[in-house]
């Protein structure tokens, strides 16, 4: 996170008004996709509010923002920090918010103001990528290949980043993809497999996580995972994504 910071700071100069337009933009686009992310989680009712209030005060004073770049990088800390466990996809979605037309490098300041476009949508992403990938690791996974998807999430989004990215963030980028490679799935914990299974004949879901597994504690999960509608009765025939033992 301070790499990207300081990538940042480095680049990004904001001048006069007229030519922070397409950064406000830029800047109004994540607003909308932080709002977006949030509608996806579970919150308090209080930390919902908070959460809420915080970004209409900073849509409200975008323009501001924008000339602001220390305050850039406290507003995104605090917007992403609000994310807790089981946010990971939903502050993943932030990454692809819209960033508006590029400017055109036509004069010298026209040039400050694109280099300004692109720190900007590259320090948003990057955020979000940091984030995500932090969430992603202290999250609780129920299988193998669910792990093994928030490290390709994660992983997608760093390998993006690394691949435009100076000498200044990419040694702690590719550090951070690293990291997540090795704890996504976490070693120490042996998560089971998904598996197919087509039964050969209509039963009970009961009867059916029985015949799996030797007792009943997973039928909610065999229920779930397979949105059976009746578990009176799983059709045969069908097949279905189980876990493995």
């Amino acid at each position: 996170r301070t790499a990207v910071q300081t990538a940042f700071l480095a680049t990004y100069k904001p001048g006069p008004t007229p030519f922070t337009v397409s950064l406000t933009r830029q800047l109004t686009g994540a607003l909308v996709a932080v709002e977006a992310a949030l509608s996806r989680v579970r919150r308090s009712v209080q930390g919902g509010a908070v959460q809420r209030a915080r970004l209409n005060r900073l849509k409200r004073d975008v323009g501001a923002l924008a000339r602001a770049p220390g305050d850039i990088v406290a507003s995104v800390g605090d917007l992403l920090g609000g994310f807790g466990a089981g946010g990971t996809r939903a502050v993943a979605s932030i990454y692809g918010f819209a960033p508006s037309v590029r400017p055109p490098a036509t004069t010298p300041s026209r040039k400050q103001e694109r280099a300004n476009y692109d720190a900007l949508r590259l320090y948003l992403q990057r955020s979000v990528a940091v984030r995500t990938a932090e969430l992603a690791v202290g999250d609780t996974y129920g299988d193998y290949t669910e792990a093994r998807s928030a490290r390709d999430l994660v992983t997608g989004m760093l390998d993006e980043q690394a691949e435009v990215a100076a000498d200044d963030a990419f040694p702690d980028l590719h550090q951070l993809r690293a990291d997540v490679v090795r704890a996504l799935p976490n070693p120490d914990v042996d998560l089971p497999r998904l598996l197919s299974v087509t039964p050969e004949a209509a039963v009970p879901s009961l009867v059916l996580a029985y015949q799996l597994y030797g007792g009943v504690d997973l039928e909610a999960d065999l229920l779930e995972r397979n949105k059976v509608r009746n578990p009176c009765v799983v059709l045969a025939g069908r097949p279905l994504e189980v876990l493995s033992k």
